[in-house]
């Protein structure tokens, strides 16, 4: 018996994708942030004379 798919299911759907989509984004600005971080920091202590 094929089950229909209610509003409710494609709502879920849609929620898990989203929240798939702000983890996977908040990921990248995470690494982009600490990459970053890690540069400025190279730098510094590059340019720092102790």
């Amino acid at each position: 018996m094929h089950k229909k798919t209610t509003a409710k299911d494609i709502n879920h759907k849609n929620h898990i994708v989203k929240h798939l989509h702000r983890n996977c984004f908040k990921h990248y600005i995470y690494k982009l942030l600490t990459s970053s971080v890690k540069k400025i920091a190279e730098l510094a202590s590059w340019q720092s004379p102790y």
